[in-house]
């Protein structure tokens, strides 16, 4: 059951992800079901942050874009391996596997509206393409094909972003025909594991950025448990509604939130697709990631400082070597809609230093590192200031 609290702590924002941890007295801990050692903490999480943060399937929505069907290869056999075959029922590990040969289903005829902001333009779009359907070759072909023949059919399905994987279909042959005739070239439902693709990367296609609702707010957990520290969300009930996979998730968290308060061009990416004028894709969260920053070419907040102090170029490439050391990258790409239905995919792209690369210039530079000092964030995976900030496009592919 999915619940959520109107007690958001940033209910005036347009988008916001944690809250600021408190402490809570360890003994009302019992009351969610749960033993623990040491200090308890609480948050409060967004839509955004629980969507994030939830191992749970999701469904997401991707093209089917072709069918491949797999037939079994006719071929000639000798008479020793027709007896070999004839007594493989009776073998307790037959390992043969007949060869197959392939054959690709495309469509011929396609109509791009995915990107259309225009409604009206989109359906007619696509009212044309519904009448010419029946004449596509794929479609006429499919009517040909002998289903006794053949061994299995998969979907390949596209996301927006051009990534395209395997759709297993379930049923008989006859089945799988006809849904490929169906649903080529339709948006058709797949199911995710959960939204966390692999480590850091995140499927940001499942979230309704239109149901966001700031005042949404569910309550996190986190304490220690021989030992180990755990984190769990709560339902409207208090209890265990998913455990958080690991606290590094939630540190992440921390810096998503920091990236969407300081950096204006992210918040706006994320605003477009809350206002349905754009389409979320992926967004990722590394420390493998290295600008690589020199005397012309410098972050912004580092033009500014270096105006202020004067400094020798020696001691300017002893800062700006520092800014190459412990950075920490969130990204989110996107689709903007346009009128004309032309597809161009945007990144935007925060940078976050480790304020831990500056403690070399201490001593030397106490101006400059207490300057830096002010604009950092502490937190509980570390103390962040936003280092850059990058934007940029890809037309379609």
């Amino acid at each position: 059951m999915i619940s959520f609290n109107k007690e958001a702590p940033f209910s005036s924002q347009d988008i916001w992800v944690i809250s600021q941890a408190k402490y809570i007295d360890p003994s009302t801990i019992k009351y969610y079901g749960l033993t623990q050692s040491g200090h308890v903490k609480e948050y409060r999480i967004s839509d955004l942050a629980r969507y994030l943060l939830n191992p749970n399937s999701i469904e997401v929505k991707r093209k089917l874009v072709e069918g491949e069907v797999s037939y079994q290869k006719p071929r000639s056999e000798s008479i020793k391996e027709k007896i070999k075959h004839f007594f493989a029922p009776f073998m307790k590990n037959p390992t043969e596997v007949k060869p197959m040969v392939t054959e690709s289903l495309s469509p011929q005829y396609e109509v791009k509206t995915s990107s259309l902001k225009d409604a009206a333009f989109k359906d007619h779009l696509e009212k044309l393409y519904a009448q010419l359907r029946p004449y596509d070759p794929m479609i006429k072909r499919i009517a040909t094909i002998d289903s006794s023949k053949v061994g299995d059919i998969k979907g390949i399905c596209e996301d927006k972003g051009g990534v395209r994987t395997w759709l297993n279909l379930q049923g008989p042959v006859e089945d799988k025909l006809k849904y490929i005739a169906h649903f080529i070239l339709k948006d058709v439902g797949v199911v995710l594991e959960k939204a966390r693709l692999s480590e850091g990367l995140f499927e940001m296609s499942g979230f309704d950025f239109q149901k966001y609702n700031p005042i949404h707010s569910y309550k996190v957990i986190k304490f220690l448990d021989n030992g180990q520290q755990k984190a769990c969300v709560l339902n409207a009930y208090n209890k265990i509604d998913f455990w958080i996979d690991t606290i590094d998730l939630l540190h992440c968290m921390q810096l998503l939130e920091q990236s969407i308060r300081e950096n204006q061009k992210f918040r706006d990416s994320l605003k477009l697709c809350l206002e349905g004028k754009a389409t979320p894709l992926k967004m990722l969260f590394t420390k493998k990631f290295e600008m690589d920053y020199s005397q012309s070419y410098l972050p912004q907040i580092y033009k500014e400082v270096f105006k202020n102090f004067n400094l020798g170029s020696d001691k300017r490439a002893v800062v700006i070597n520092s800014l190459k050391n412990l950075q920490f990258c969130i990204s989110f790409n996107y689709i903007p809609h346009s009128s004309l239905g032309e597809k161009k995919f945007y990144t935007n792209i925060s940078i976050m230093h480790d304020f831990k690369a500056l403690e070399p210039l201490k001593n030397d530079l106490p101006q400059l590192y207490s300057e830096i000092n002010k604009r950092a964030t502490l937190s509980e995976g570390g103390k962040f200031y936003l280092l850059d900030s990058i934007k940029g496009c890809k037309d379609e592919y």
